[in-house]
């Protein structure tokens, strides 16, 4: 036998225990925890949660309803009837069929050159997955979801963060969700924890409004013909967030058929966002908006609507790619924080002067969408490290306004005394001079002889 094959006999050996190590065996043991396990705060996740036991995950979808077994180190799971999927983690292979909100997810980790197949490829607006189809040669390892699957040859998992019964931060929380399935709830926790103080920091820096704008959220089902103010947890808690109130509506059905009643439920909003389909008003005119609204008629007074006269109706879809589909629905969840600051700064303009809309656009203005373009993107390399970019400090908008207030100018202790100082000395002289004057008095017999009489 060559020398040469008893010398590397020892690295054969290493190596075939090494990868045995990774099959399920008897040698396998499962007391010994093999995950760094979140620190994600119960009351901002937003409908699912994990448990951890030692070398598997448990990951619970709560909108579906349904169990994940995930399993480290090549393992399978014997009893595996209570889970709806059991997957071998870390994840190498990912398709997305219909879930397009993920993929700003799968961005922010770092993850994206993990997706080989994307349904609706087409309607993606990142272009950081221009040359993914609807079909690939490789074996995902997971179906991401966003409606059930009757039947599906690979795992198929839902990702609900589209969900607006979740407040903003709640939607943001699925990052740590989605990175459960790459063992990156480390790097998620980091991630998401710089977003969450970034969001609080601009929320408390718009707490207590003294007159608080009111802020609608609109929508028109075309299947229906219906007009909807959106109250949902998402619209509700980003409007106060911004340090203003929801426009709630007061007709019975919250999709009202009376135009009348949709006029009525506006009268009080300063800023109306919304959110209808693009398809809805065609060519997306302003003016094609109030027909449909029925501002239009005859017998509407307008200038009752302050959102009307003061223009300050805006849409989402101020970012787009070039097939028109907007950014909104795919990224906004995944950054909460950007999706606050562009609604202060709609009802707000004075507090981040410099801020420019990311999604919103003045649509009553008739401002123009902006255009996703592989340079107008921020990045598809490092999307984490764009969070840094927006720095906030800590300080109250409403109380700066207060302080910056024309105010009289103070009047110094020592400038009183001079000023009182000077008014005594004034009536010192004044009573000197009045004394020393002699004053001539003429009898009124001479002034009446002196000149003629009329």
């Amino acid at each position: 036998m060559p020398r040469s094959f008893l010398w590397g006999m020892p690295l054969l050996l290493a190596a075939f225990l090494t990868l045995g190590g990774y099959c399920q065996t008897n040698e396998f043991d499962t007391t010994i925890p093999r995950f760094e396990e979140t620190s994600l705060d119960n009351a901002l996740a937003g409908k699912f949660s994990v448990e951890y036991r030692s070398w598997y995950k448990v990951v619970r979808n709560h909108v579906w309803n349904e169990t994940y077994a995930l399993v480290c180190c090549g393992q399978t799971l014997k009893d595996d009837a209570e889970f709806t999927a059991v997957i071998n983690i870390p994840v190498a292979h990912v398709a997305v069929d219909g879930a397009l909100d993920a993929l700003p997810f799968i961005e922010l980790l770092g993850q994206q050159d993990k997706v080989v197949q994307i349904k609706q490829s087409q309607e993606v607006t990142s272009p950081c997955y221009a040359n993914l189809t609807d079909n690939t040669s490789v074996r995902p390892d997971l179906v991401l979801r966003s409606i059930h699957a009757e039947k599906s040859e690979m795992p198929s998992v839902g990702f609900n963060a589209d969900n607006d019964q979740l407040t903003p931060l709640q939607k943001g929380s699925w990052l740590v969700y989605i990175a459960l399935f790459f063992d990156l709830e480390k790097t998620a926790d980091k991630i998401f924890a710089d977003i969450v103080n970034r969001y609080s920091c601009h929320q408390t820096n718009l707490i207590g409004a003294p007159h608080p704008r009111n802020v609608a959220w609109t929508m028109y089902d075309s299947s229906k013909k219906t007009w909807s103010l959106l109250k949902d947890p998402f619209y509700a808690q980003l409007v106060a967030d911004a340090g203003a109130s929801l426009v709630q509506p007061k007709s019975s059905s919250e999709n009202s058929d009376r135009v009348a009643e949709f006029h009525a439920d506006l009268r009080n909003a300063d800023c109306v966002i919304d959110v209808s389909s693009l398809t809805v008003t065609q060519d997306q005119d302003y003016d094609d908006w109030l027909k449909l609204a029925g501002f239009t008629d005859a017998n509407v007074d307008i200038y009752n609507q302050s959102f009307i006269t003061r223009k300050t109706l805006h849409r989402t879809d101020g970012l787009t790619d070039d097939m028109g589909y907007s950014d909104w629905p795919q990224r906004s969840a995944a950054r909460p924080d950007l999706a606050l600051r562009d609604v202060i700064h709609m009802v707000y303009p004075g507090y981040s002067p410099y801020h420019q809309y990311v999604w919103l656009r003045n649509f009553a203005k008739q401002d123009d969408s902006r255009l996703i373009t592989k340079e107008t993107y921020p990045t598809c390399h490092g999307m984490a490290d764009t969070i840094m970019g927006d720095i906030c400090v800590y300080r109250n908008f409403f109380d700066q306004l207060r302080s910056s207030a024309p105010q009289p100018p103070p009047v110094s202790f020592g400038a009183l005394v001079f000023a009182i100082g000077v008014m005594i000395a004034m009536a010192v002289l004044y009573r000197r001079y009045y004394r020393q004057t002699k004053f001539q008095y003429y009898p009124m017999d001479d002034l009446s002889s002196s000149g003629p009489h009329l």
